[in-house]
């Protein structure tokens, strides 16, 4: 361990900048929180203000153009990191009272996918705003979920499993193209 960057405050996810050099984390008041790790230096606070509870999930994107955030109860935010203002905001987008228990995006950022704490799967499209249950997967709670980098395969893991699923757009292709046979 070489020195604590911020301390004192309960955190449940932190991510990395794609370039490596800032971590995202959340302070006490909620708000999302950029350290640069070579400077020790705060360097921006996303304001969350008359944003609802804490944040679960802190995810960047792999071309490190936006940073997606979820509260586990299923509010996502997205926010642009080059102009460090909120983009896009959806509710609960969610059905049911599911808790989540984990967070994924897409490579493309088109896919996002929480899994729930009862053992179901819940996908979102980011651009057409469809959404795709998939209920249950698993008796358990689905504790990480990571998309394959061609963005077709989603995987999740239970106490139980480990299962891979196609994403809602691979699946649609593939059935399509099998009833053309």
């Amino acid at each position: 361990l070489k020195e604590d960057i911020q301390s004192g405050t309960q955190n449940f996810d932190v991510a990395f900048s794609a370039d490596s050099k800032e971590i995202f984390a959340e302070n006490e008041k909620g708000e999302i929180v950029v350290w640069n790790i070579e400077q020790k230096k705060l360097v921006h606070t996303f304001k969350t203000k008359g944003i609802p509870s804490v944040t679960r999930y802190i995810k960047v994107s792999p071309d490190g153009q936006y940073l997606f955030t979820n509260d586990g109860i299923g509010f996502i935010r997205v926010w642009d990191l080059n102009t460090k203002k909120l983009v896009k905001s959806y509710g609960d987008w969610q059905s049911g009272t599911d808790r989540l228990s984990s967070f994924a995006i897409s490579p493309d950022n088109k896919l996002f996918a929480s899994g729930t704490e009862e053992g179901d799967i819940l996908m979102l499209n980011n651009f057409t705003k469809e959404q795709t249950q998939l209920r249950g997967v698993s008796d358990y709670a689905i504790y990480k979920l990571e998309a394959s980098s061609d963005s077709e395969w989603l995987v999740s893991v239970s106490y139980t499993h480990l299962r891979a699923h196609e994403t809602p757009e691979h699946l649609v292709c593939r059935l399509l193209l099998e009833k053309k046979k």
